[in-house]
């Protein structure tokens, strides 16, 4: 197995619309219950075979992981 290190840059965007035209630009974003939300995610890096596997992702209403009440948005994926 070899190591390799370097630099990566994880973007995540939230869009309002399934073709991802209408980007999410002001936060907090007040979402409704049944409302869709589209979030795009990348990496950039040096290695173009990087891909982003999401596991798990929730709302939660501050920055704090694990703040309550929280909403799962990705479980176990």
């Amino acid at each position: 197995m070899t190591e390799n290190y370097g630099n990566f840059t994880y973007i995540m965007d939230m869009y309002t619309n399934k073709n991802l035209s209408q980007k999410v630009e002001k936060y907090p974003l007040l979402v409704g219950i049944s409302q869709r939300l589209y979030i795009n995610l990348q990496v950039q890096s040096g290695d173009s075979d990087l891909n982003v596997f999401p596991d798990e992702c929730k709302a939660t209403p501050s920055i704090d992981y694990d703040a309550e009440p929280d909403h799962p948005i990705i479980e176990e994926a």
